[in-house]
């Protein structure tokens, strides 16, 4: 198996849930590959480009990549969505209290995916995230959200 530092040639880190693994670029946050065990389903090339530092209220731009499902062997070029940099904000989550940046997307060309996304500069994470695929989107119709849980730092 190719790992995802030898597949995009730079840094990343991974979350897991269950045995989904969700691989992001180290150096910006940004989306590159879902895992199923050892097996790629999805991803997106070179990323998904959802976090375009540095951020600052009202920055605006249109995010482009390539998206591959694996499982049902698709494949959209370019997808495109349109994201903007609303507000900054203070929220409480299972973690704590953080200072953010609110990021919402709009659907582009070959989108069908609203989301919001809860950033923390500091830490260099996002703290919540929701979406909502469209009615018009491949795999149907459906509202998630996920959010910071724990956070734990390494000895000093």
């Amino acid at each position: 198996m190719v790992t995802p530092e030898q597949e995009t040639k730079r840094p990343t880190y991974a979350l897991k849930s269950g045995s989904r693994m969700i691989v992001r670029h180290a150096n910006n946050g940004n989306w590159v590959a879902t895992f199923s065990g050892s097996e790629k389903i999805k991803s997106a090339t070179p990323d998904d480009d959802q976090l375009r530092h540095p951020l600052w209220v009202g920055k605006k731009w249109i995010s482009a990549f390539v998206y591959k499902d694996y499982v049902a062997d698709r494949e959209w070029s370019p997808v495109q969505n349109f994201w903007s940099v609303e507000a900054k904000e203070t929220i409480t989550v299972e973690a704590g209290t953080f200072e953010v940046f609110r990021l919402k997307s709009d659907p582009g060309l070959h989108s069908s995916i609203i989301s919001t996304i809860w950033f923390s500069p500091e830490l260099g994470l996002e703290i919540k995230r929701q979406w909502e695929r469209l009615e018009d989107h491949y795999l149907g119709a459906q509202k998630g959200r996920v959010e910071l849980i724990k956070i734990t730092r390494p000895p000093s």
